[in-house]
Formats: structure tokens, sequence, C-alpha cells
């Protein structure tokens, strides 16, 4: 198996395992809720949903490309495993008019008559219903599929038509929505999504993919349910002791990296795409209410807006994993609120592509390729990385918390090297907004 097959097994195990953990502490806080006021729980439903989606412009290389708004199509079964917390397997179809297409370069390979489809494992988190119409918001991961064909200015044909191709790539998103209690079977929503496929590849170049969403959800339920009442209160528990779970999702801002690379000075600029971030992380209250520990599991995935350097420019994604120690320190609470300041350090595996391709309006530039662009390998590092961390817990339950997580991450010396196969270390800083819901045990 090549890196990069190595690389996308790996962050499909990642993947899969924080849905395992959201899913695994559902199924634990069934078990705490059977007291609840309403037992909408336990029980199977099916759901089908159509919307309209708008991908974001890509540049590919030299070419440009922008989208018109498009149809999509998602059905999904899925299981209630308590009031607040469901998961469900998906499957999404979506098509991506051509909007317009430029290229600069004769013989650069353009794309048209787009669509993809995403298969999924989501999670949502849903709050208590307000006169029948209950707030939810979640996240999924999974594969992803973008379906695409080839018109080229080479061929005699100014519109050949070549076959069509397929760009697989690891697929996310984040959704949000209000769901209306129909009757005792059957539910109503409307549903934003934010979506991506990252890593695809279009002949040699590296594309980004992310659409916004608007969905309006049908779903049956596979028994009959009571009406959900209302019947939240705010509580406090003594959480000294404790231990618990956590998973948290987000966008991340990674700063602009600026760089020289070998004897001569070479000047690099990177700049990215806000990515995704995803972390779990198990932990306990060893002694008090004050402190906590935990070991955390994160992935942030950016993809790569600008890429210069010297005469060469090119695109594509880093991907970082971590395993962090972490401390937290709550000095007080007030109605259930919960801020908390913490840092922690640990270690960070940086994978990145690099795609170079030659720069517009170079008059006969040495060494050219036969094909306008091309791909490195994949390039790894191993490097040492801290954070700091400050937000606010919300004491929804005796055993839920919800949180708004703030993160500064940092890691040092990560490898880089140019096309030329000069090397230098540099610092990356990443600013990571999440939404956190955590567990507890005991």
């Amino acid at each position: 198996m090549n890196n990069a097959g190595k690389n996308m097994d790996f962050r499909y195990v990642c993947s899969f395992f924080l849905v395992f953990v959201l899913l695994f502490g559902s199924s634990s806080l069934t078990a705490y809720e059977s007291d609840c006021e309403y037992f909408n729980s336990d029980y199977w439903y099916v759901s089908m949903g159509l919307g309209a989606n708008n991908r974001s412009p890509e540049i590919l290389g030299n070419g440009a490309k922008t989208f018109l708004t498009g149809p999509s199509f998602d059905a999904a079964l899925g299981y209630v495993f308590s009031p607040h917390l469901r998961g469900e397997a998906a499957c999404t179809f979506r098509t991506h008019p051509l909007g317009a297409i430029s290229d600069s370069i004769d013989g650069d390979p353009l794309t048209a008559e787009e669509s993809s489809y995403c298969l999924l494992l989501n999670g949502y988190f849903s709050a208590d219903p307000i006169c029948s119409i209950t707030p939810y918001a979640g996240w999924g991961m999974g594969y992803g599929d973008v379906l695409f064909s080839i018109h080229t200015n080479l061929l005699p044909r100014p519109n050949f038509r070549h076959t069509r191709h397929h760009s697989k790539g690891f697929a996310y998103q984040f959704m949000g929505g209000l769901s209306y209690w129909l009757n005792s079977y059957l539910d109503l929503a409307v549903e934003y999504r934010f979506a991506g496929i990252t890593n695809l590849e279009y002949f040699f170049r590296n594309s980004h993919f992310q659409t916004h969403e608007g969905v309006v959800k049908l779903a049956y339920a596979f028994r009959k349910r009571n009406m959900p009442r209302y019947s939240y209160t705010p509580v406090w528990s003594d959480l000294s002791n404790r231990w618990y779970i956590t998973t948290k999702i987000g966008p991340n801002f990674r700063e602009t990296q600026n760089y020289s690379i070998g004897s001569n000075g070479t000047n690099g600029t990177k700049s990215f795409h806000i990515g995704p971030y995803f972390a779990a992380a198990i932990g306990c209250y060893p002694f008090c209410n004050w402190v906590r520990t935990e070991f955390e599991f994160g992935v942030r995935q950016n993809e790569v807006k600008l890429y210069h350097v010297d005469l060469f420019r090119g695109s594509g994604d880093e991907i970082i994993l971590t395993a962090m120690c972490n401390g937290y320190l709550s000095p007080f609470h007030f109605c259930g609120v919960i801020p908390y300041l913490g840092g922690g350090v640990g270690y960070a595996y940086d994978n990145h592509a690099v795609h170079v391709n030659l720069p517009p309006n170079l008059p006969n530039p040495p060494n050219r390729p036969i094909f306008p662009s091309f791909k490195h390998p994949r390039q790894k590092s191993h490097n040492f990385a801290y954070q700091f961390m400050g937000g606010v817990n919300y004491q929804l339950t005796c055993y839920t918390q919800l949180g708004l997580d703030f993160q500064y991450f940092h890691i040092q010396d990560v490898l880089y090297k140019s096309f030329f196969d000069r090397s230098t270390h540099v610092n990356a800083s990443f600013h990571t907004a999440a939404f956190r819901v955590t567990y507890l045990f005991n």
C-alpha cells in the first residue's frame, strides 16, 4: 500500500474512533436518563431529505471554477439512544452545476459536470423541546467521492468530452437545525449543513471542496412515541472523583506560514482555508470539583489556499494528528455555568502534500513538465506540541455538560521541504473554537 493509502486508512480509523466515543457515551447516558419525564428513546428511525447546496469557488492551479446552486438528496437510518442523543448512517448525493471556468495555460485540463456523494456516520445532540420544537446540532465523518468530466482545449474539438472520473477523499460535515413533532411517528426538520471532502485530486491538481446546504427532512419512527414535554431544570452535582468522556467539534484557523528554505534563503509563504477539528478525550476530576485532567486525541485538517516558494506555487492539504495530556482549573461555578482555563502538552504528527505547478505568465520556464502541474509525495513530521485552552461548560443534567472551548495550539519544528528537496523547520500555530459535549459517569 502506498503512503497516501496508508494515510487515508489512518484517518478513517481515527474518524471511527471518535464516532465510537460519541456512541458509547450515548448508550451509557441512556441508563442514567431512564427516569426522564418523557421516554422518547431506544427506537430506530429512517429519514429522507431534499435541499439545495452551494459549492464554494475553487482555484485549480491556474484555473478558476465557480458553481451554481444545485439540488441535494439524502437518506439515513438511525437510532435514538436517549432523549438528547442519536446516531445514524447516512448517504448524501449532490450535484454541482458549473457556473464559470477559466484557465491561463493552454493544455490545462478543465473540469465540469460535477456531482458528489458521501457515506457518513453522524452523531446528534438534541436540546430539550419547547412547544414541540427541538433544536439540535451534530457532526459526521466518513467517505466522499466526487464525479467529474474532463474538457480540454488541446484536442481538435474544443469541448471534447472525456469519460467521467472519480476523486475520493475523507468527508465531514457539521449540522444544526430545528425539528418539529408532527405526531407519534413523524418529525419534520429544517437543517443547515457545512460539508467538505478533503484530499481530492483533479489530474495532478488538488481540489478544495466545501458546500453550504439547506435541507428539509422528514423522519419516521418505528414505534409510537409520547408527546415531548419541556422537563429541564438547572442542576448541580458534585464532580469530585468522577470520570468522563468528551467530544469536541469545530473550525480551526491556521496562521499563515512564512519560512526560508536553503542556503540562498528562498522565501516561502503558505496560507490556509478554515478546516475541521475533531477530538475525543477521557478524563477525571481526581480530588475536587475545580481540578480535572484528561487524555485527548484530536484531528485537524486544513486545505492550502496559497503556497508560494520562489518561482513555484502549489496547493495541498495538511493533517495534524495529536495526542495531548491536558489539565484544567475551574475555580467557581454560577447557575450551572462553569468557566475554566487549561493547558496541555503532547505529540503531534504532521502529514502534508505539496502540489507544485508553474505560475502563469512565466516565459519559457525551465524544465517545464509534460503536464502544467504535478504532485510530490506526502511528507510527514513528528513533533512536540502544546496548547492553551479556555471556555465554559454548562451543567445540563447530572450526567451531561455542554461547553464552548477556545484553543491556541502550537507545534514546534515542523519539517518542510521545497521542490528541490531543500528543507527547513517551522513552527505552526492554530486557533480553534469547538462545541464540547461531556458525559459524566459514577
